[in-house]
């Protein structure tokens, strides 16, 4: 599957629910999860590869102890999928800094706020229902995505500052855009010149 990369409008689309987890959405699933291991990715939402339908996949990570250093870090250790997952924000719950990158925005990292635990509904691959809580990466992951499903994009959870950075380097695309377009027209203006002789 191929990513849907800024500024394609696509993902600024809501997406829409899924009515039941048929033997389509697993396979959607799949892709996804096949396209999220290809891209290197944690994180993938269907807007994302250009299905408009709230599911996401994402990597789940577990403390582990690291016997050299002794320093508790987190790993992946599965990949799950969530069909139609809502976040529910907990009550006094504070919201910290992270530095998110996104397979829509390749080559891009901007600082978001978001609370680091939260919790959740869902229905599973197989269209149980879910729920519990997540904090850390996985709070972190699961936010995202689900922004996505709602429209929402990293340039617009960015702080200020590195939101210029990602307009400037939009600007450039544009006048790398426009530049190739007159190189275009003057190249097909040429041929039809000499085809007129």
């Amino acid at each position: 599957m191929e990513i849907v990369t800024y500024p394609d409008r696509r993902l600024k689309k809501v997406a829409k629910s899924v009515r039941a987890v048929t033997p389509e959405i697993r396979q959607l699933i799949e892709d996804m999860k096949q396209t999220m291991i290809e891209e290197d990715g944690i994180g993938l939402a269907a807007p994302q590869v250009g299905v408009s339908k709230r599911v996401i996949t994402m990597m789940i990570f577990h403390p582990v102890v690291r016997n050299d250093e002794g320093k508790i870090i987190e790993r992946p250790t599965e990949i799950v999928a969530f069909v139609n997952p809502q976040v529910i924000h907990l009550d006094g719950m504070e919201e910290r800094s992270w530095q998110e990158g996104c397979l829509s925005f390749p080559g891009k990292l901007g600082t978001v706020w978001r609370p680091e635990r939260i919790a959740f509904k869902a229905l599973d691959e197989e269209g149980g229902k879910v729920e519990g809580e997540l904090s850390g990466i996985n709070a972190r992951c699961f936010q995202h995505e689900v922004d996505h499903l709602d429209g929402i994009l990293l340039n617009e959870r960015m702080e200020e500052d590195e939101l210029l950075e990602v307009r400037e380097a939009e600007e450039e695309d544009e006048i790398i855009e426009e530049e190739a377009d007159e190189e275009f027209d003057a190249a097909s203006a040429s041929i039809r010149t000499e085809g007129a002789e």
